[in-house]
C-alpha cells in the first residue's frame, strides 16, 4: 500500500491503457509512480476504471494535462474543470500539471503554443491559474 504523505521520487512510468491489465496485477517494484494524460482517462469506467483504481492503490498517480489552455484568452472550460476535479478526486492523483501555453481559440488547436514574454501575459496566466486552483 502506498503512503499518500510521502514525497514522490524515483522512477515513474507513463501509464498507457495497453499496459493497464498487467500493471493492475502488480506494479513492478522499481516503479515509484505512474503519470497519465488526464484527458485520456477522464470518464473511464468499467473494467478499465477498476484496473486504474487497482494501480492507484499501489503507486501514486500524477496527472499530466494537455488542454487547460492556461495561456488562452477564451474563457476556461468550467465543464472540463469539473470533470477534471472529479477525476483527480476519484483516482487520488497526488499531483497535476498542465502546459503553460495556449491550445484553444474557439475550439481546440491540437498544439501547445507559446506565450508572449510580457508582464501582461504573466498577469493573465496567473489569474487563470488561480481560477483553476479554486
Amino acid at each position: 500500500m502506498k503512503d499518500d504523505s510521502s514525497p514522490i521520487g524515483g522512477a515513474g512510468l507513463g501509464l498507457r491503457r495497453d499496459h493497464l491489465a498487467e500493471l493492475a496485477g502488480a506494479v513492478p517494484d522499481p516503479i515509484r509512480f505512474m503519470e497519465l494524460a488526464s484527458e485520456n482517462w477522464i470518464g473511464v469506467g468499467g473494467r478499465s476504471g477498476e484496473r486504474l483504481q487497482e494501480v492507484a492503490r499501489q503507486v501514486p498517480l500524477i496527472g499530466h494535462g494537455l488542454s487547460l489552455n492556461l495561456g488562452g484568452w477564451t474563457p476556461l472550460d468550467t465543464g472540463f474543470l469539473e470533470q477534471l476535479r472529479r477525476f483527480i478526486e476519484s483516482f487520488h492523483l497526488r499531483l497535476y500539471g498542465d502546459h503553460l501555453s495556449y491550445c484553444a481559440d474557439e475550439g481546440q488547436l491540437y498544439a501547445l503554443l507559446p506565450l508572449p514574454f510580457t508582464e501582461e501575459a504573466v498577469r493573465h496566466v496567473a489569474g487563470r491559474i488561480r481560477q483553476v486552483q479554486d
